[in-house]
């Protein structure tokens, strides 16, 4: 326990951030929202706006079905067979699935967007309403070394 205590309060607030996100973004198999990166998403996104110009929309859909067979939410036959269902429709059908996918990708972004700064800012005025206490604790643990 005191290891734990000892490394939250000699981390600086924003490395500490980055340490938990990275911990939990890499050791989830499955985790999607609301622990995907915000970055990651928007990559995403600007892919499925273009997919549908250049016609790799079928190509998009079987990458991120890969994605999840990496995850191991899906296996990869139903990956494959996924690819499959969706080269056999007529184009107004994977129009109308384009759609629906941009849509729900505008509206989860844009949530996740608000949830994200919102806790970035709760974050920030954590530290700053308690970083006297916060450095008081640094400097009374600064010997974390010795258990």
């Amino acid at each position: 326990m005191k290891r734990n205590v000892c490394v939250f309060i000699s981390m600086n607030g924003k490395i500490f951030l980055n340490h938990v996100q990275n911990k939990y973004l890499s050791s989830l198999p499955a985790c999607g929202w609301p622990l995907e990166s915000v970055s990651k998403q928007k990559i995403w996104f600007d892919k499925l706006k273009k997919s549908l110009g250049d016609g790799s929309f079928v190509r998009l859909m079987y990458e991120s079905d890969l994605e999840k067979v990496k995850k191991g939410l899906i296996s990869q036959s139903e990956a494959s067979r996924n690819a499959a269902l969706m080269r056999s429709k007529p184009s107004y059908e994977l129009y109308r699935e384009y759609r629906g996918y941009s849509d729900l990708s505008i509206e989860k972004l844009s949530k996740f967007e608000k949830e994200y700064f919102k806790g970035l800012e709760n974050f920030f005025l954590w530290e700053k309403k308690y970083s006297s206490e916060v450095e008081n604790a640094r400097y009374e643990y600064s010997v974390c070394s010795e258990d």
